[in-house]
C-alpha cells in the first residue's frame, strides 16, 4: 500500500505553482450541499478566474452538471482535454483522467468521498490520479467531500495543511481566509 505524502511533499505539490493559500476543505451535506458549495466558489470568482471542477467519474460529473444548470451556474463540460475550449471563460467540469496537462487558476476537487475513492485506495495509480488533480491549480485548491465520508487521501493529511471553514450562516466565502505563511522566515 502506498504511504501518504509527507507534510513537505504535500505542500510542495500544492504550493509548487506559486499559490499562497492552503487548500480549503469543505465538508457538505450530500449532493445538494456540494452543488451549493461549487456554485458559491464559482460565483465568488466573479468570472475573473479560470476554474476547473474535477470529478473522479463521468457519472459524478454528469449529475453535478445537471444540478449546477438547475442552480443557474453556466459551465462547460469537457470529457477529454481536447474538448475544452480555452477561449471560453466559463468554468469547466471534467474528470481527473481528462485533466492531465491542463492548469487552472482555481481547482475544485468535488466528490472526494470514501465510496468513490477508497475502493482502490491501495492502488498507486489511484493515488497518482488524486495528486494529478491537486497539482492542476495555479492559485487556489478547493476540496469537497460529504460530511463523515471523506476519502482516505483527505483524512491522512495533517489538519494544519488544510483550511476547514465552518459556515455560520450557510454560505462560506473562501477569499475571507488568510493565506498560509508556512514559507515565510
Amino acid at each position: 500500500e502506498a504511504s501518504p505524502l509527507s507534510r513537505e511533499a504535500f505542500l510542495r505539490e500544492v504550493s509548487g505553482h506559486g499559490t499562497e493559500y492552503r487548500p480549503v476543505w469543505y465538508e457538505v451535506d450530500g449532493p445538494d450541499g456540494q452543488t451549493q458549495q461549487i456554485a458559491d466558489i464559482i460565483r465568488s470568482s466573479r468570472g475573473a478566474e479560470r476554474i476547473g471542477v474535477l470529478f473522479r467519474t463521468q457519472r459524478q460529473l454528469r449529475g453535478q452538471s445537471t444540478r449546477l444548470k438547475q442552480a443557474g451556474v453556466d459551465h462547460q463540460v469537457a470529457l477529454t482535454a481536447w474538448s475544452y475550449d480555452f477561449n471560453d471563460p466559463r468554468p469547466v467540469l471534467t474528470t481527473f483522467h481528462s485533466v492531465k496537462g491542463l492548469e487552472f487558476d482555481w481547482v475544485i476537487l468535488a466528490g472526494l468521498d470514501d465510496d468513490v475513492w477508497d475502493q482502490e485506495a491501495g492502488d498507486p495509480k489511484q493515488r497518482r490520479l488524486f495528486f494529478v488533480g491537486i497539482t492542476r491549480t495555479k492559485n487556489r485548491l478547493y476540496l469537497i467531500s460529504t460530511k463523515g465520508r471523506a476519502c482516505s487521501y483527505l483524512r491522512e493529511n495533517p489538519a494544519d495543511l488544510l483550511q476547514k471553514p465552518t459556515a455560520s450562516s450557510g454560505a462560506t466565502w473562501a477569499w475571507a481566509y488568510e493565506p498560509s505563511h508556512d514559507d515565510e522566515d
